[in-house]
């Protein structure tokens, strides 16, 4: 396939987002009992990015070819949310770690560990600034 096959075909189906687009939707809230918000506001934007983000995502996550499991993928996914702190991307992932197999006391230990590292970091921050006070 040439470079430009390829550009065409890109093209056709980002022409078709819209149809991807409302499938993704029904499967993101078929999937995690909701759709998730990015996805939500995405929607009345810009169909184009439905379908790239969720495909992006697809292939990060997708079992098929990872060396990791999908309950350790979303415990992964779980710990960046605590750290980052969006309570948001937290019950996505909480949720999913459970349908994945993650017992309540792993998603406990994770967010213990995530927290611990998230304070840890602010924490070596601030006294590498103290340390430049004179």
């Amino acid at each position: 396939m040439s470079i430009s096959d390829f550009f065409k075909k890109m093209n056709e189906i980002l022409n078709n987002s819209s149809e991807y687009s409302s499938e993704i939707l029904k499967f993101l809230k078929e999937f995690y009992g909701l759709t998730p918000k990015i996805y939500e506001i995405m929607a009345n934007y810009n169909d184009e990015m439905i379908l790239t983000q969720f495909m992006k995502n697809q292939s990060v996550i997708k079992e098929n070819k990872s060396r990791l499991k999908l309950k350790i993928k979303e415990l992964i996914a779980l710990s960046a949310a605590v750290a980052l702190g969006c309570k948001y991307c937290q019950e996505v992932h909480m949720k999913t770690a459970l349908q994945a197999g993650a017992t309540k006391d792993q998603i406990f230990e994770t967010i213990l560990i995530s927290s611990m590292i998230a304070e840890s970091s602010k924490m070596a921050i601030g006294l590498r600034e103290l340390e430049k006070l004179k």
